[in-house]
């Protein structure tokens, strides 16, 4: 409580602040300098880019390769700063780092730079939490398939590397199929390797960790995929399918809010969103017409019907056999 107490006065003090606000001033966040293009000028050269062309093919091993003595020039200027940043914290308690940590089954991490377009991070593979992640381990294994193409840039340790690939790749407007099917590949990394998992087709997992391992990773955000399927590493078979980004729920979420609060006009807001690229936001769009306008709905499955997504399609038209009667599908 006296700490609290301290913490109080010391925010009310306008010497503290004055003070903090200098700290600010003078010693910019990471992610910000990273924005203004003070450290890593290269990440917001690959954002505009990646903004520009949607295409992120340019990203290869030729281009790591080129680039390998800047990436480990400015990996260990970040370093410096992150050991600066801490100096900041001891020295001022209210100082608070604009740090967003990354956490992992068996690994640890930093966001160095988010956006729309583009994800940079540091990741630690720790040999011990490894081992001791592998010992905790119980029940089935799985193997996630990312929905983004994730450049692994090896700065520093040692260890081997699983990576599971799906023969073809998830398709947005497709099913995900119930089983694995596809290979596996066991290799070794060591410092300068680039390990390219690509959204998806493929999954990572950490067999083991000679030496603590830390990596500068690079992620794309063009293409992606809408969800992340989770597979049984032994049976093959799904087990899961995961949302990759928040939109579908959110729009779900908000059209329930639309409809429970008796939004005039809710189904003329909503209904533009038939068109989204997304299937899922188009198929709970059509849900909750449904709830707003029984009648007015058949029209919208009719609609579905003859989507792109198979999915949506065989939704749409056991909803038109189940809900309207068989007479109304077009199948």
């Amino acid at each position: 409580m006296k700490d609290f107490q301290n913490h109080i006065d010391a925010v009310n003090d306008p010497r503290a602040q004055q003070k903090l606000a200098k700290y600010y001033e003078d010693n910019p966040s990471i992610t910000a300098s990273i924005k203004n293009a003070e450290v890593m000028p290269w990440v917001r050269e690959i954002e505009e880019r990646l903004v520009r062309t949607q295409n992120s093919d340019f990203l290869d091993s030729a281009w790591f390769a080129a680039n390998k003595s800047k990436l480990l020039s400015d990996v260990n200027e970040i370093l410096q700063k992150l050991c600066f940043e801490v100096e900041l914290i001891k020295k001022n308690k209210l100082y608070y780092s604009a740090i967003y940590s990354l956490s992992g089954p068996a690994t640890k991490g930093i966001a160095l730079y988010q956006s729309d377009a583009l994800d940079v991070s540091l990741i630690v593979v720790s040999k011990t939490e490894l081992q001791l992640e592998k010992k905790a381990r119980k029940g089935v294994r799985g193997i996630t398939i990312l929905e983004n193409t994730m450049h692994m840039f090896t700065v520093k340790g040692s260890g081997t590397m699983e990576k599971y690939c799906l023969d073809e790749p998830i398709d947005n407007d497709q099913s995900v199929p119930d089983m694995f099917q596809g290979r596996k590949q066991e290799f070794q990394y060591r410092p300068g390797d680039l390990i390219s998992i690509h959204g998806g087709y493929d999954g990572l997992t950490y067999k083991s960790c000679e030496i603590n391992s830390l990596f500068l990773c690079v992620t794309p955000k063009v293409n992606s995929r809408i969800v992340r399927p989770q597979y049984d590493v032994d049976s093959g078979k799904l087990l899961a399918c995961i949302a990759s980004d928040s939109l579908a729920p959110r729009i779900q979420m908000v059209t329930i809010l639309l409809r429970e609060f008796g939004v005039t006009n809710s189904a003329e807001i909503i209904k533009p969103l038939l068109e989204h690229k997304n299937p899922y936001v188009r198929w709970h769009v059509a849900r909750e017409l449904y709830f707003t306008d029984k009648e007015g709905a058949r029209e919208v499955f009719e609609m579905l019907a003859n989507d792109k997504s198979p999915v949506l399609r065989e939704g749409a038209q056991e909803c038109l056999k189940e809900i309207y009667g068989e007479e109304t599908c077009h199948m």
